[in-house]
């Protein structure tokens, strides 16, 4: 074909289309992106920069003035070997992210922080609030701006309570930091999710904050939106700017913070009321609670608390409660208190672990050779007696007690 024939053959086909040359692109005018920004100014949120966005809700406030370091580690230098801290050094935050796993691609688009305010309004001078601070992402580019005014409610000088959020929120922000080249430095992090498990799991099984919330904090939510669903609606959002379609992922975030300023409250009561009685009145963890698992987080810090628990729950016949207890009794050296215990153990459920103590006590305690010797020899003649590691123990510690009495 010569170039001739080639024109001729091109000014046929824009003869056919109308004088036009299709370039492989759509020739339909592409309609321009919704203003999102326009649609959550309609809804209460205040432009922080292009597409950052802030919105502030008040709540009302149920947590004591101070909170007991019974949560805390070591490695809190916020509570300064306190016993109380102040409520207001306590920080609630959740984030709502693009995916639900802790990969780099994962892009947090939603984060709350709520802390405590004194009102300076003339009616309510004195009063105490949980303000919550939502910031939003309108869309990817506005990422860094996001991050930057973040930062403003980041400090390494406060506690931050989550729930899920050492292993998964903190560590998506810190990824994200990264990603853009900035740093963070969060403050310690308190995650109400394990003493959580402790206190509920055996009680009502999953421990998700939905779990709690209906089971510990009796609430329910009318209209929420699943987890699962929250990306694909952020990214219907960003395609149509559309507010009814993160309107529920707005409000289950908010109620997500709220939620973990009233469990903390719920913790603090039952730590207050501990030495009391197990089951305080006002919460419907009255109904059930681990009395082992309020134990193992009140053993540390208030070990007194933590024996009358137990003490409360083993009369109530609950042996792993007794054993607990002895342990407690053990190491504040009340010797003839962890005996009885160790005895009733053993003489009503022939306890391995109460004879091996039994058997302790009265060989490096009591000198008692002859009974640590006959305790050794019952447990070693129960036929139920298969745990391998234990058996060798005590018949190391039979030929020692045998080459002691002779």
């Amino acid at each position: 074909m010569d170039i001739k024939d080639l024109r001729s053959r091109i000014d046929s086909i824009k003869q056919q289309t109308n004088g036009s040359v299709h370039t492989g692109k759509s020739q339909r005018e592409k309609k321009p992106r919704p203003d999102a920004g326009k649609t959550l100014l309609d809804n209460g949120w205040n432009r922080i920069s292009e597409m950052v966005y802030e919105k502030v809700s008040v709540i009302n406030n149920i947590l004591p003035e101070a909170v007991s370091d019974i949560l805390l580690d070591e490695s809190c230098n916020t509570a300064e070997n306190k016993t109380m801290i102040p409520a207001e050094n306590f920080v609630f935050y959740d984030t709502e992210t693009t995916g639900l796993s802790a990969g780099a691609g994962n892009i947090v688009f939603l984060a709350g922080f709520g802390f405590l305010e004194t009102s300076n309004d003339a009616t309510t001078t004195g009063k105490t609030y949980l303000k919550i601070v939502q910031l939003f992402l309108s869309d990817f580019p506005g990422e860094p701006a996001f991050l930057e005014r973040m930062k403003k409610y980041i400090t390494p000088d406060r506690i931050y309570v989550s729930y899920n959020g050492k292993s998964f929120d903190a560590n998506i922000l810190r990824s994200r930091y990264a990603m853009n080249a900035m740093q963070i430095d969060f403050g310690y992090q308190l995650d109400l999710l394990y003493s959580s498990r402790r206190l509920w799991k055996n009680i009502i099984g999953a421990c998700s904050l939905g779990d709690i919330e209906r089971e510990v904090l009796d609430k329910r939510r009318a209209l929420d939106v699943p987890g699962f669903m929250v990306p694909d609606l952020y990214f219907d959002f960003i395609r149509t700017a559309r507010w009814d379609t993160i309107e529920g992922v707005n409000a289950h975030h908010l109620e997500d913070i709220s939620s973990l300023a009233e469990l903390l409250a719920v913790h603090e009561q039952l730590f207050a009321e501990a030495g009391e009685h197990i089951l305080p009145g006002n919460y419907k963890p009255a109904e059930y609670i681990d009395a082992l698992g309020l134990a193992s987080l009140l053993a540390d810090k208030r070990p007194e608390k933590a024996a009358l628990v137990l003490s409360s729950a083993f009369k109530g016949g609950n042996h792993k409660a007794g054993a607990g207890l002895s342990i407690i009794h053990k190491r504040a050296g009340r010797w003839d208190d962890a005996v009885i215990i160790w005895n009733r153990l053993w003489d009503d459920g022939k306890s391995i672990f109460a004879a091996v103590e039994l058997a302790k006590y009265y060989e490096h305690r009591a000198h008692n050779i002859e009974k640590a010797l006959g305790i050794t020899n019952d447990v070693l003649g129960l036929e139920r007696f298969r745990i391998t590691g234990i058996k060798q123990e005590l018949e190391k510690r039979k030929k020692r007690l045998i080459t002691k009495l002779n």
